[in-house]
């Protein structure tokens, strides 16, 4: 995946959207980890929220990034040098969707720059470099508690496809949508 620049925040910044590497694990496991507790933490037990800590989020993070799932990518957004936000995409891990589907498995941003188009970027970067062409749709899962995030899915296309399953003691919801013509 080649990088981009997009105009960022401002006109002395640019927003770099690029392929994750090694040495963002740090990075990665921070972001993910805040924004996973901002946007979702409200709807799970305490018990599950106890269990988000940084050192899970790393392990998990290194796992990934040294041994990446066939046909997966990772697209970091960058500002002023820094990571804002990922989204990790491929191939769909559900048993009942078939090969013609792929998934966009996580999009976080770091909660202190939500709401100036990292997501979106990110987003529509993520469907676009792999997705795009290769699949005919694409699905992903969303806390049902997580109205911030459905939202913004929605608002981009997907729609819940009545599957839901149990994550972290709460409930979570699976949209889908169609990858043809333009995002």
């Amino acid at each position: 995946m080649a990088s981009f620049t997009a105009v960022g925040v401002n006109s002395a910044s640019a927003r770099v959207l690029r392929p994750a590497r090694g040495d963002d694990l740090e990075d990665l496991a921070r972001i993910n980890l805040a924004a996973f507790r901002a946007g979702n933490a409200p709807a799970l037990s305490a018990a599950a929220a106890a269990q988000l800590t940084t050192e899970a989020a790393r392990l998990q993070w290194q796992e990934f990034l040294g041994h990446p799932p066939p046909g997966s990518t990772v697209t970091v957004a960058e500002l002023d040098s820094r990571l804002r936000g990922f989204a990790g995409a491929g191939p769909s891990r559900d048993d009942d969707l078939d090969p013609t589907v792929g998934e966009l498995y996580s999009l976080y941003v770091d909660p202190d720059f939500w709401a100036q188009g990292h997501g979106s970027a990110l987003h529509d970067a993520a469907l676009s470099q792999r997705t795009r062409g290769e699949f005919a749709s694409a699905a992903l899962w969303v806390l049902e508690g997580n109205a911030r995030a459905q939202r913004f899915y929605r608002a981009r296309g997907w729609k819940p496809d009545g599957t839901q399953r149990p994550f972290m003691g709460a409930n979570s919801l699976r949209l889908r949508r169609l990858l043809s013509g333009e995002l």
